[in-house]
């Protein structure tokens, strides 16, 4: 059934939990061979029922195909001997006999799409006495992700993400790459390929825009683009200087974003969002049992604290809580155990529409540099003003792939130690150097003149 459905093209929300190896669907003209985890293959097609049968429709109302029945075997996948071990007598069930129609109260997908084309924000949801889902929605901008509006295929990735992770819950990760170069970037949840992955990918790469001012797609200085809306924001790079931090050495720092305090308030029916901001949070990753800077945490305390201004300077940031709101509703749902009473895995029949995320990004490097009047108390205006950060990711290109993160960090520093002191300093200090000079010229030129009226005087 796969080979239907290419990586990254539209294609139904149930199709990747196919694609991670739960289930497996072969078929020809005549016959449905359908393959799920388990030990009893009658209870286990029962037990995954409101998902496989997406998949049997899918094959019967192919005009292609005129089935006759279907096989079903069971399974079982020992990842830490590499074992597969396949029952190899099936449960066979006649298609003229398969009722495969919901067992739950269905879903009114139209009406969720069509409450999300009118541009709300949503709020609530609700499941009523005759278990129909209702969704709530505030009138507002058009919400989008990854700059597309909000629509139902959204639900169904978070709903898919939140229900059916497996052994991979949703995150995002970017990990050490064959070419160190670049970042390998790694989804759980099924979130690759997908708008919501992209989002939490885009919001983890601005850790980079928070720690130097350089924004890591186009490399280009954005500090100016924070701190119209966030008028008490530093980088990370600031706030080192600032603290005074003049440790020296090599520091391995993993940030990320967490769901954890994503919520609602609930009298049983009605789910309402209580808190729909996703929190950010740093650790050592070169070392145990060691905090991090303090530049670090008041960064990253500052983004959690002032995030709704943050939002308005970066749309990622806002399309993260849109993220947000829609997993504390389906977050609702699964802690209500609504599976039981209505049909939600409905929402793996939506398409997901076409969309490929990066399966690795360019890493950034960047370096901060500071000019320090001797015997100045630094504040944070002379921080903010007169410290310059370099992109010098151009640089990584000259190094081959094997150039380790530490030797990246020595690039850096040679770069940095090579920049002339008058391009750091102040304006005033530059003035008063060239005003020094030209007065020292002067008198140099008429020192001549100087000494030999000093002689006619003697």
């Amino acid at each position: 059934i796969l080979a239907h459905y290419p990586i990254g093209s539209e294609q139904p929300a149930w199709v990747d939990l196919f694609r991670e190896g739960h289930f497996q669907l072969y078929y020809n003209t005549h016959l449905i061979r359908i393959f799920i985890k388990g030990s009893n293959p009658k209870h286990s097609f029962e037990k995954h029922y409101s998902v496989i049968r997406h998949s049997i429709q899918d094959v019967i109302n192919s005009a292609h195909t005129s089935i006759n029945n279907l096989e079903v075997y069971v399974f079982n996948n020992n990842y830490a001997n590499a074992k597969l071990g396949l029952d190899t007598i099936p449960h066979v069930y006649e298609i003229a006999d398969l009722d495969l129609s919901p067992k739950r109260k269905s879903i009114d997908l139209t009406s969720i799409e069509d409450l999300l084309r009118q541009s709300v924000v949503l709020e609530a949801a609700e499941v009523d006495a005759n278990n129909d889902l209702f969704f709530y929605g505030r009138k507002a901008s058009i919400q989008t992700l990854a700059g597309h509006p909000v629509s139902l295929s959204d639900i169904a990735v978070v709903y898919r993400s939140v229900f059916h992770y497996g052994n991979n819950a949703p995150y995002i990760s970017l990990d050490k790459n064959e070419d160190n170069r670049y970042a390998k970037v790694n989804f759980g949840g099924h979130l690759e390929n997908t708008r919501v992955g992209y989002v939490v990918l885009e919001a983890d790469k601005l850790f980079k825009l928070l720690s130097t001012g350089i924004d890591p797609n186009i490399h280009e200085p954005m500090k100016f683009k924070i701190t119209k809306h966030v008028p008490t924001f530093l980088t990370q790079d600031e706030r080192g200087f600032l603290e005074g931090n003049n440790s020296k050495g090599y520091t391995q720092i993993r940030y990320w974003f967490y769901p954890d305090s994503i919520g609602t308030v609930t009298d049983g029916s009605i789910g309402a969002v209580s808190n729909n901001q996703f929190l950010a949070d740093a650790e050592r990753m070169d070392t145990k049992n060691v905090n991090v800077s303090n530049a670090t945490k008041k960064t990253i305390d500052h983004l959690n604290q002032n995030f709704s201004q943050y939002e308005r300077a970066e749309n990622i940031f806002k399309e993260l809580s849109t993220v947000g709101r829609i997993m504390a509703l389906v977050i609702w749902l699964k802690k209500m155990n609504m599976d039981n009473r209505i049909e939600l895995d409905d929402l793996l029949s939506v398409n997901i529409p076409t969309f490929k995320t990066q399966k690795r990004t360019k890493k950034m490097l960047a370096t901060s540099v500071l000019a320090v009047p001797g015997n100045s108390n630094l504040t944070s205006q002379y921080v903010r003003d007169y410290t310059k950060t370099y992109d010098i990711s151009y640089l990584l290109d000259q190094y081959n792939a094997s150039t380790s993160d530490k030797e990246f960090v020595e690039v850096g520093k040679k770069f940095a130690s090579n920049i002339d002191d008058s391009k750091l300093a102040p304006a005033q200090y530059s003035k008063a150097l060239s005003e020094k000079n030209y007065y020292g010229r002067l008198i140099e030129s008429n020192e001549p003149k100087i000494k030999s009226l000093k002689s006619e005087i003697d």
